[in-house]
């Protein structure tokens, strides 16, 4: 019995915590030892460090008071366990300030929950900000979690572990908060709210009432109680003003053993939609092969009746916002009054923007545009002598004029001598984000650039390019998108690339599965996934990065940039085109041996004895159910 009342004692002082920050010495304002002087860490300010120290603003100004807290290394953390006990709905919300010198690096504030005495991590409750190299200025950053029920960290204490990639300067101003409500819908600050009747929705934690005010202004003294006391957690409106801010908070009433707390909530709001269309799905880019059909479409609702009741459909190619071409059914497009709109046997004519005017009565919304694109090769640089686009009208721009012998018959070669030397070719013809480029290097037999050697590279001037493919350590070969939040794939350290010898490497990326392929000699060597890749940057680099600080010792040849993500068996091709070599470019499952017993991309009788020679062997236990 006493054990539980002092658990109820626990969950109320907890609850009386809400909104209130539940990291204590959260600036660091109370650790007033030097510079360094980790080992003096006062246990008394609930940091715990291991190897992280604080310092005052002398070495790196602090976001807010005197003192901040830092890591070197990724091996040093700082941690706090707090009093708090999670309980069930309510909303976590953590933040935290970052500073670094060095663009790119990450640090993250991971959440956990002490299991009697084990800490262990809530699995997706963390927060990480990457740094963007600008001492002068503090990032900040903000999230929140929702208490789901059912979970086994319920009723148990939070904690967080903040850990900085190496050489990471600067941690600030902590806030862990435990929120009483979390809002449901509609989303703060979402627009084109229906306003002949919409629903207000949140959630609180269980048991608690709330007090739900509403208006336009949210100022004090004039924000009026809607609802008193309510244990329901949604509120109908209806007759709204169309084309209108409306803000919103619900305070939640905290039981406290019968002597009710007000706990204040947030401000939110939404706008309500104006009196015409609401396109809810704008039409997507169209990626196709030359004959194909582009089919778009759009998703539009009455602002009165939160359907498509009454809503009429004009399709248009976009010129210049003001002479756009008015589309007409016929042997080039149908369904050109309707919601979903076909381009027919679209061809390289056909390329450009497309959009919809959806109307309603007098009004109308238009759509946003959406390319079409043909699939093709956009770019090609032969390096026959000149860095010209033999393609496109994206010509290199170099001051490298040496040339030897390429790849191709008869062809030539950009060479690369140990300087700054670099090809930037613009990257403005491609307007999509798939993409395949493919090119052969030959790198000099005894000179090379360093460890790095950039072979084609797109980033900026300074801190991680957004696609990298290198020389690594002379012999090997490694390629990386975003390299600031992920790694590079290397080539394996048992298959090493001879410097002095063609090779030919292709690099695709396929933004629906947001994965790129890696290609070395036309065979796919790994996968990379790929979520954060928008497109490269203005300019492409061949022989170099952009900073000029990892030149590449010696030649490449025939640089190709297609709009799309060529297929293995179209790699495989383009490799034998070439070199007339064969190509395994899809391992067959069951490929397990070959006439020298490794695997030859065949499923034959050497497959097939290895089989056998395993046939009828049993790992059962016992032994005897065996056969």
């Amino acid at each position: 019995m006493k054990k539980i009342i002092y658990t109820l004692m626990i969950l109320l002082f907890c609850a009386s915590l809400a909104q209130a920050n539940l990291i204590k010495n959260p600036s660091f304002e109370h650790n007033y030892q030097t510079d360094g002087d980790s080992a003096n860490w006062p246990l008394a300010d609930y940091w715990i460090s291991s190897g992280a120290s604080v310092a005052d603003t002398a070495a790196l100004g602090a976001q807010d008071g005197t003192w901040r807290a830092f890591t070197s290394t990724t091996a040093q953390t700082l941690e706090q366990l707090t009093d708090h006990l999670l309980i069930e709905n309510e909303i976590i919300k953590l933040g935290f300030f970052v500073n670094s010198a060095v663009a790119g690096r990450g640090f993250t504030g991971q959440l956990y929950y002490d299991d009697n005495g084990t800490l262990v991590d809530i699995d997706g409750w963390q927060l990480q900000i990457i740094a963007d190299g600008d001492t002068s200025a503090w990032q900040g950053d903000t999230t929140e979690f929702k208490v789901e029920s059912g979970q086994d960290y319920i009723g148990k204490a939070i904690g967080i572990r903040f850990v900085g990639s190496a050489g990471f300067k600067g941690l600030d101003m902590v806030t862990l908060e435990a929120l009483p409500v979390s809002l449901i819908s509609p989303n703060d600050g979402q627009t084109d709210v229906l306003f002949t009747s919409t629903q207000l929705q949140w959630s609180v934690i269980n048991g608690w009432a709330c007090d739900l005010y509403f208006g336009k202004d949210s100022s004090e003294g004039n924000f009026p109680l809607l609802v008193e006391n309510q244990v329901i957690s949604t509120y109908d409106l209806t007759d709204l003003d169309p084309n209108s801010v409306y803000y919103w908070r619900v305070d939640a009433i905290d039981p406290n053993d019968g002597s009710p707390n007000r706990i204040e909530g947030q401000v939110w709001s939404f706008k309500t939609a104006q009196p015409k269309p609401i396109i809810d799905t704008d039409p997507a880019e169209q990626l196709i092969a030359s004959g194909e059909n582009a089919v778009y479409s759009v998703q539009a609702r009455n602002p009165y009746t939160n359907d498509a009741t009454n809503l009429t459909y004009q399709w248009y190619k976009y010129v210049d916002g003001v002479n756009d071409t008015l589309l007409a059914n016929g042997i080039e497009y149908s369904d050109v009054d309707q919601n979903v709109m076909t381009v027919l046997t679209a061809d390289i004519a056909d390329e450009g923007d497309y959009y919809c005017i959806v109307s309603l009565n007098t009004s109308a919304t238009q759509s946003a545009l959406a390319m079409l694109n043909i699939k093709r090769l956009i770019g090609y640089w032969p390096f026959d002598n000149d860095t010209t686009d033999a393609e496109g009208d994206s010509d290199g721009v170099t001051t490298n004029t040496n040339y030897e012998p390429g790849i191709i018959a008869d062809g030539q070669a950009i060479q690369f001598n140990p300087t700054d030397d670099s090809v930037a070719v613009s990257t403005d013809a491609h307007r999509n984000t798939a993409f395949t480029l493919s090119w052969w290097d030959r790198a000099h037999e005894s000179l090379f650039g360093g460890s790095w050697e950039s072979m084609v590279a797109s980033g900026p001037t300074t801190g991680y390019e957004i696609f990298e493919a290198d020389r690594y350590n002379q012999r090997r070969y490694a390629m990386g998108f975003n390299v600031s939040a992920g790694a590079f794939a290397y080539t394996p350290t048992g298959e090493l690339l001879v410097r002095g010898q063609w090779n030919f490497t292709a690099v695709t990326f396929d933004p629906e599965t947001k994965v790129s392929v890696w290609y070395i000699n036309g065979e796919p060597l790994t996968q990379l996934q790929n979520d954060n890749f928008v497109g490269f940057d203005t300019e492409l680099f061949i022989g170099n990065c952009r900073s000029g600080t990892q030149p590449y010792i010696g030649a490449i040849d025939d640089l190709k940039f297609y709009n799309y993500a060529m297929s293995n068996v179209d790699i495989a091709l383009a490799y034998n085109a070439v070199t007339g070599q064969s190509v395994c470019a899809d391992r067959p499952t069951m490929d397990v041996s070959g006439p020298d017993g490794t695997p030859d991309c065949r499923v034959n009788l050497y497959d097939f004895a290895v089989m056998a020679s395993q046939w009828m062997d049993c790992g059962m236990v016992p032994a005897s159910v065996c056969p």
